[in-house]
Formats: structure tokens, sequence, C-alpha cells
């Protein structure tokens, strides 16, 4: 198996609510000037041990990929192969918003190497996609997809939000039932988190929003496994389902803890034994390529106890566990008892499984395994 490679692009058209990841409207300029600093990244890295890595996943994050033109990306990722050993069946991914893109654009980037496309729908509900702060409406996000299909793409996914402040067990099924019929490869669905500092927890602060109650997050977890398991989408990590063979390559990684390379200002980066991220501040990542300088805002060396709690924090995420010989170490033993006891884990062949029991409580569970 590969390595992976990570791009973070720091543009968005407007910034979300709930988002808390580094992100900028941007100008042309900015944009322009981002692009030239990246390659000069991509061609700085290629004199350390990454040249001796084997890559089958880029994935374009951000941000907004989509906001770069497709030239741009495509011109970005034969960059990447023209520095680096990518595989022949690489697995490219791009992010995209609803309202960045066309047939027109995706017939581009299908022209380039870009097999797989994650679409940030994460409601069909109008109401809840302005709570969100989205610049999108269910009907520019139905038309997203159907441009997508007609320029030959099949291989997508559908990212989808649970919990968001005014959604009823009612719309949350109306959401599924649509994402659902636009026969996506892939979904993935989260809980709203309320991260501080965002506009969405200001607006919790003041009571304009309520929190969903607890309880109704877990209902809608709940119909989320249940409606996507009986349309043929299989759980292969707490959040994202699958049809066969269909999973992403590259969130595999992360969960699995293998080596990824990241580029762009905020990226980060992880070998097996060290992670590191580079500078958040756009203008700063720049004026430090434009020096010849690598951007690297800081770095670790992570120890043994270190590794082991990652594996055991990522690795339980997925369906078939983690290996309980590799995370015993940092296992609280009698929470593993406890949790056990009470149907919430399991273990079987020698891997710790979160039950389907356990799912809807998987963050309590991972928080109170994990050994203070």
């Amino acid at each position: 198996m590969g390595s992976g490679i990570y791009i973070h692009v720091p543009f968005c058209v407007s910034k979300c609510s709930y988002c808390d990841f580094y992100s900028i409207t941007g100008s042309v300029q900015q944009r322009n000037r981002f692009i030239q600093s990246l390659l000069r990244e991509i061609d700085l890295k290629t004199k350390d041990i990454w040249l001796q890595h084997t890559f089958d996943t880029i994935y374009f994050g951000g941000g907004t990929p989509s906001i770069l033109k497709p030239e741009q990306i495509n011109h970005i990722v034969q960059h990447l192969k023209n520095n680096y050993r990518i595989q022949p069946d690489c697995e490219i991914t791009v992010e995209a918003n609803p309202e960045t893109v066309n047939i027109e654009y995706f017939e581009k980037l299908a022209d380039g190497s870009v097999n797989r496309i994650s679409l940030g729908i994460q409601s069909f509900e109008d109401s809840e996609l302005k709570t969100l702060g989205r610049a999108h409406t269910v009907q520019t996000g139905l038309e997203a997809v159907k441009a997508m299909r007609e320029s030959g793409y099949d291989n997508f996914n559908i990212d989808l939000i649970f919990g968001i402040p005014g959604q009823s067990i009612d719309s949350w099924c109306r959401t599924l039932n649509m994402a659902i019929k636009q026969n996506p490869a892939h979904i993935s669905a989260y809980g709203l988190t309320v991260e501080k500092g965002t506009p969405l927890e200001k607006l919790i602060q003041s009571g304009k929003l309520k929190i969903i109650e607890e309880q109704i997050q877990l209902d809608m977890y709940k119909i989320l496994i249940k409606e996507l398991t009986q349309n043929g989408y299989g759980r292969y990590e707490i959040s994202n389902f699958a049809k066969p063979a269909k999973e992403s390559r590259h969130n595999l990684k992360y969960w699995r803890n293998d080596a990824y390379i990241g580029f762009g200002p905020s990226a980060h980066s992880y070998n097996g034994q060290n992670r590191w991220a580079n500078v958040y501040d756009l203008e700063l990542y720049c004026d430090m390529l434009e020096r010849g300088q690598i951007p690297t805002g800081y770095e670790e060396q992570l120890s043994d106890a270190q590794k082991a709690m990652e594996r055991l924090m990522m690795g339980i995420r997925l369906a078939d566990g983690v290996s309980l010989s590799e995370v015993i170490s940092t296992i609280d033993e009698s929470s593993l008892v406890h949790m056990a006891d009470n149907g919430f884990v399991e273990i079987s062949a020698g891997k710790l499984i979160i039950t389907e029991k356990g799912l809807p409580l998987s963050d309590k569970i991972i928080a109170q395994l994990i050994k203070l």
C-alpha cells in the first residue's frame, strides 16, 4: 500500500458558520500566488525522504478546492506526477461545493486525472443550509450532482451533516432519502460539532439558535445506519458508508495511521514517526516559499505511547476495529471490561471493535477507554 498526498486549498466563496478550518475568500491574485507557492513546495520536498515513497492517493481538501480552475488543479496533479512516484491507479479526489461547479467544470477535471469527487451537500433542506451559512441551495446541489453524472463521474461522495439547529427527524429523513436517490458511491455523515470561535457558537450563545438534544442526535445516527445499510452502503468507519470497493482510500490512511504528506497552508504530514504541519497564514506560507524555505509551522516526534494512543483513537473508528495488542498499553483496562460487559465493545480475532450498540456513543467510549 502506498502513501497519501493531501493538498490544502485555503479559499472559500464565503465562510460557513460552523467551520473552523483555515480558509479565506481570497482574490484572484492571492489564488495565483498560492498556486505558484504550492508548486515551489512540491519541488522543495522532493529533496527529502518522500522520494522513497510511492503514492496511491491524492486528496484536494479545504477550504473549497473547486474554487480553483480545473486547469489549475490538473496542473498541480501533473506537477506531482513529475516529481513523485504516483501509482497509475492513484485515487485522486477533489472536494467541491455545488455553487462553484457545472458540467464544463467536471468535464475539464475528467480530462485530467481526477477520478473522484467529494461534494459538500450537507443538507437537502434550504432552511438548514441557511443555518449552516452554506452558499448553495437544494436546487444548486441537485444540479451539481446531475452535472457530475453527465460528465461521467460515478465515483463520488456526498457529505451530510445531522444535528443542525432546527433540524427534525423528518427533515433528516428527507435529506437522507434524497441523498440515496442520487446514487452516490459513498456517503459521509457527521454530527454537527459546535467549534469555539465560530459564528455558529456565537449564535447559540446568544440564544438565536438552539442545539439539538443529544437523544435526537443519537436517533438521527441510528436512522442513518439503518437507511444506508438497507440501501447497499456498508459502514466501514463511524461516519462513512460506501458501496462495495468504493471506500475512500485516502481517508483510510488517516484511520490506519499510514504515511501521508501535506502541501499548502495548515496542511499536516505524518511519516510513521514524526508529525508536522505547515504554517497556517497564507501570506507567511507564500513568503517563506518565495525565500526558498519549507513552510513548517511545528513538528513533533511521537513517543511509542503517543503512537499507541493515536492508533486507538483512529483505528477503533473502523468497522473492523483496531489490533488490541497494538493499543493495550494505552487502554484503561477497567473501562475496557466495563464497556465489554455492557455490550459497547467486543474483542474478536484479536481486534477491539465498537459494537452496533456502542456506535452512537463512540466519542464517549473512546474517551473513557484512554488511560489517563
